[in-house]
C-alpha cells in the first residue's frame, strides 16, 4: 500500500470516528450551577413552577451527561405534549431549555430543543434509566 492511500485511510477513519462521537449538545457539567425540572404545559415555553431542582454535583453532572448522549430524530416530528421541562442553568447567567418525555416504564426517553420543536431526539437507554433513577427515586 502506498503512504498516500495508507495516510487516507487513516483521516477518513479518524474523521468517520469523530463524527459518530460527537455530542449532539456537548453541555459542559461544570459550568452548570442548576438543573430545574418543572411540568411541561406548552411548546417552546418553561413552566415557572418547579418540581425540583437540582442543586449537586453529582445529580446535574448525572442529568448532563444523560441529554449529552441524545442523537436527532430523522426527519420532523409530530410530537404529544411532553411530560417535563428541563431548565440548564449556567453559571454565566445563560440557560437552556428542553422537553423530555420519559416515563417510568422501560422505554427510551425523548428530548427536545425549547428553540426547535420541529427535532427531536432520542436518549440511550442507560442515559434514560439514570434520568429515571434521579427524578423518580
Amino acid at each position: 500500500m502506498t503512504y498516500r492511500r495508507i495516510v487516507m485511510i487513516v483521516s477518513l477513519t479518524t474523521l468517520l470516528l469523530s463524527a459518530c462521537s460527537a455530542k449532539t449538545f456537548d453541555i459542559n457539567e461544570t459550568e452548570v450551577n442548576e438543573v430545574k425540572i418543572s411540568y411541561f404545559t406548552d411548546f417552546g415555553s418553561i413552566n415557572g413552577d418547579d418540581l425540583r431542582s437540582f442543586h449537586k454535583e453529582e445529580d446535574i453532572k448525572g442529568l448532563v451527561a444523560a441529554i449529552n448522549t441524545a442523537k436527532p430524530i430523522d426527519g420532523d416530528v409530530d410530537m404529544p405534549a411532553g411530560d417535563y421541562n428541563v431548565l440548564v442553568n449556567f453559571a454565566d447567567d445563560t440557560s437552556k431549555g428542553f422537553h423530555l418525555w420519559i416515563s417510568e416504564d422501560d422505554s427510551v426517553a425523548t428530548i427536545m430543543k425549547l428553540e426547535d420543536t420541529a427535532t427531536a431526539y432520542k436518549l440511550t437507554k442507560s442515559a434514560t434509566n439514570r434520568i429515571r433513577s434521579i427524578l423518580f427515586d
